[in-house]
């Protein structure tokens, strides 16, 4: 009889062992996840700078296409550093929506800082004004150049925070 309660009591450790294993194999999995989708958003942070410097290079007379970049500016880069920063929802490029945890690193939400102060203070009212006034406006010109100036400073600074990003994951 003893012999029979020592087979089941190692059954059953043996049974909550691969159970604690499988659920720490799937939290690890469900975490690698996210990191990878955090780390994509904020990558694609930079992506988006790219492009709307590329963009308000060549804007045409339509308002339909100033509007649809407007309204890119505000869902890529806006929505999405406002989620990496207090968390909630961003959305990806094939529309789906994810929820974003708050970032708690302190070296993360600095460079959030910076990337948000030179898209606020520079980048973004540069292309507003890309995007409202006439391409022939002194004003115009001199947004065009502020966005020239400035791009490639938010880049850099986007690419920081992707790199810590990484290392936080790893």
């Amino acid at each position: 009889m003893t012999l029979q309660r020592l087979r089941l009591a190692a059954f059953l450790a043996l049974f909550l062992l691969t159970a604690a294993s499988v659920a720490v194999t799937f939290s690890a999995q469900r975490d690698q996840q996210s990191d990878a989708e955090i780390i994509d958003l904020a990558g694609r942070q930079r992506l988006l700078v790219q492009y709307l410097r590329l963009e308000t290079r060549e804007l045409r007379d339509d308002p339909a296409s100033r509007a649809e970049l407007d309204q890119t500016a505000h869902l890529y880069f806006e929505q999405t550093l406002a989620a990496l920063t207090s968390g909630g929802p961003a959305t990806e490029t094939d529309g789906d929506t994810v929820v974003l945890p708050p970032a708690r690193s302190p070296a993360i939400l600095a460079q959030l800082g910076v990337v948000g102060g030179l898209w606020w203070n520079e980048f973004d009212p540069a292309v507003h004004v890309l995007l409202r006034d006439e391409p022939s406006s002194a004003a115009f010109a001199e947004a065009g150049e502020t966005v020239e100036r400035a791009a490639p400073g938010l880049i850099a600074e986007s690419d920081k925070l992707v790199q810590l990003y990484e290392a936080e994951a790893e």
